[in-house]
């Protein structure tokens, strides 16, 4: 007896802390898992193989504005989140050159980077 309930609170236990894991995953760290937003802008790299998407973010009455910023390859179609921000009503962007971009005074190589404001300490 002591023996089943032995693994049934450690079957408990470890799901307890892989559903946390997933929550704070979802929520805190996955880029991909941002909502979709409304497009506010959009620049056109100076070599016109990629774009800076803004999207304007208002999921719920009780949460801020937020942007989100992707980087659309205009080869592949692939896009990839490379900045998000909150509260933030309006974005600035700019390309600096092929690679590097300027989001609101934040310079992101498009290639490596990513602005997180939920992983800024």
């Amino acid at each position: 007896m002591k023996k089943k309930v032995l693994i049934g609170l450690s079957i408990f236990i470890l799901l307890f802390i892989a559903g946390v894991r997933y929550f704070f995953y979802y929520n805190i760290e996955c880029m991909s898992c941002l909502p979709q937003g409304v497009q506010i802008e959009e620049v056109v790299s100076p070599d016109e193989m990629h774009s800076l998407r803004a999207y304007i973010v208002n999921e719920h009455a009780t949460t801020p504005f937020s942007v989100r910023v992707e980087v659309l390859d205009m080869d592949t179609n692939k896009t990839k989140n490379i900045y998000w921000n909150f509260p933030q009503q309006d974005v600035h962007m700019k390309w600096k050159d092929n690679n590097i971009v300027i989001i609101d005074n934040k310079e992101l190589n498009i290639t490596s980077d990513i602005y997180d404001k939920r992983n800024v300490k």
